[in-house]
């Protein structure tokens, strides 16, 4: 498992055309209160003018695998529909608000797992939730299955494939999220580094700190390794509660 604290510092970050410096250099795992009002406030105006990361070409591919994933998973999608429409009351989709890119809120479909009176937490503040789940509803959480909606979410650029894990509003990692502006440079994704790294087992503080990393060392290379491992993940469901 790769620790924030062993990613390599970077004093730039590399965006369109240009490179904007970053004017603090203390490790990632530094936490908010550590950074003065003045500072944040510098960085997150310098955040507001950069494009997303990985740019347009990230961006082409996220709506090029979005259609095509949409086109070959319909049946199966359909499928689960039913299942879920069988097997439980409630809508087959569950709606919920997201923190997206620059911190800026955004409605997020999932298969619903959980029956319709469920609270609306994350999952890590609801414990014991084998009561909660629906008949299928734990089988498509650990086959990830309840997360084949968001390809529309990403198809109309809420989302990205690639990305940090799009926060509840409730979220305890939703405020220590905001007050790390580089952690928001990036659209939320249907995976990411946190997600290579633990998931849900880790601390708040811990999954900024790689979101902030995502940000800062964002290459094609790291994209790639982030593809590799999520499928690891998704075989063994390691890491998902």
């Amino acid at each position: 498992m790769m620790e924030p604290s062993e990613l390599p510092r970077c004093s730039k970050i590399r965006q369109g055309s240009g490179d904007v410096f970053e004017e603090l250099s203390q490790p990632t795992v530094d936490s908010a209160a550590q950074h003065s009002v003045r500072q944040n406030a510098l960085l997150e105006s310098k955040v507001k003018t950069l494009s997303p990361t990985g740019g347009l070409i990230k961006r082409v591919i996220d709506i090029l695998v979005a259609s095509i994933s949409l086109i070959v998973l319909f049946p199966l999608m359909m499928v689960v529909a039913a299942l879920i429409a069988c097997t439980s009351k409630g809508p087959i989709l569950f709606w919920s608000w997201r923190i997206g890119y620059l911190g800026k809120a955004f409605q997020m479909p999932k298969f619903r797992t959980l029956y319709v009176n469920a609270p609306v937490k994350s999952r890590e503040s609801l414990g014991d939730a084998d009561t909660l789940y629906t008949p299928i509803g734990k089988f498509l959480r650990r086959s990830s299955m309840d997360e084949l909606p968001q390809f529309w979410s990403i198809l109309i650029g809420d989302m990205s494939l690639i990305g940090p894990r799009p926060l509840l509003m409730n979220d305890s990692t939703t405020t220590q999220r905001l007050n790390r502006p580089l952690s928001t440079l990036s659209r939320p994704g249907i995976t990411g580094l946190a997600q290579i790294n633990g998931r849900n087992h880790l601390a708040s503080r811990k999954k900024v700190s790689y979101d902030v990393a995502y940000a800062r060392l964002w290459s094609w290379r790291l994209e790639s390794r982030i593809v590799v491992e999520t499928v690891r993940y998704v075989l063994t469901g390691r890491g998902i509660l």
